[in-house]
């Protein structure tokens, strides 16, 4: 009896002394619980710029808009030819762009000091880019709703086109008050910028070209002259306001040309 008590208490000593080897629920201090800002920019640059250039991601328009043919010698794509494409279809692409601009709503919200300024446009902007890709594609998207997993927002809503569409002309305007309001001791962008190298005076001509192409855009619709006109008034239209050849795209090919200017508006 005194033999079984004895090893009854050995067993519960070791059992106790291996209970945080055995624990598997602990924090795993290899897993980061927080990143800084300026490596996910990098990562999330480079997604869109694989995205962006990937012709596959994008056949549906090129073929429709007749930016490209099938040659004779190939089999046609049926599903597109016959437009019979469904929810499932280039869902990757959908789903690839939503991912990416997870990565940079979550600059923005860690980039909230002065300092980190830069940081915060830089991501509004490529925000606005991809959304304004996805408007451009799909039409009606999720938006206000979109990106707030966090908040138990699972299946957020589909919001209106044109109202997606006039909330990031607001949030292009606000993107360039942050990069002329910067201090000058905020934190440089830099080499971690890998398409314009920290320099926020090209950021500011994107922002500016991409607020004209999203207002081009609308140059076609029924009764968006006077709201056009106003969002013109606020827009620089001196030289060197936009986006020319050989300013920082062409080595990276974010986009598939460039002369930005051209490629952005045709």
């Amino acid at each position: 009896m005194k033999k079984i008590l004895i090893l009854l208490t050995v067993l519960l000593v070791l059992g106790a002394s291996c209970s945080d080897f055995l624990t598997v629920n602990e924090f795993n201090p290899n897993s980061a619980s927080s990143v800084p800002a300026n490596l996910v920019l990098t990562a999330a640059v480079n997604t869109t710029a694989r995205i962006i250039t990937q012709p596959d991601n994008y056949s549906f328009i090129y073929l429709w808009y007749g930016c490209m043919s099938v040659s004779g010698g190939y089999s046609q794509p049926v599903a597109l030819t016959q437009y019979r494409l469904i929810n499932s279809s280039y869902q990757a692409n959908w789903s690839n762009i939503y991912t990416n601009l997870q990565n940079y709503d979550y600059i923005e919200k860690n980039s909230q000091t002065e300092k980190l300024q830069p940081y915060k446009a830089i991501a509004m902007i490529m925000k606005v880019f991809l959304y304004q890709n996805l408007v451009d594609c799909y039409g009606n998207v999720p938006y206000t709703e979109a990106l707030r997993t966090d908040e138990g927002i699972l299946k957020p809503v589909y919001d209106d086109q044109k109202a997606i569409y006039e909330d990031l002309i607001v949030k292009l305007d606000e993107a360039m008050a942050l990069i002329n309001s910067s201090p000058a001791d905020a934190d440089e962008v830099g080499t971690y910028d890998i398409v314009y190298g920290g320099d926020m005076s090209m950021w500011l001509k994107f922002a500016n070209t991409l607020k004209l192409r999203l207002l081009i855009n609308q140059s076609d619709m029924t009764g968006r002259e006077g709201y056009i006109t106003a969002s013109l008034a606020t827009t620089p239209t001196t030289a060197g306001s936009y986006i020319g050849v050989g300013e920082g795209l062409d080595d990276l090919r974010v986009f598939e040309s460039g002369n930005f200017t051209k490629a952005l508006l045709d």
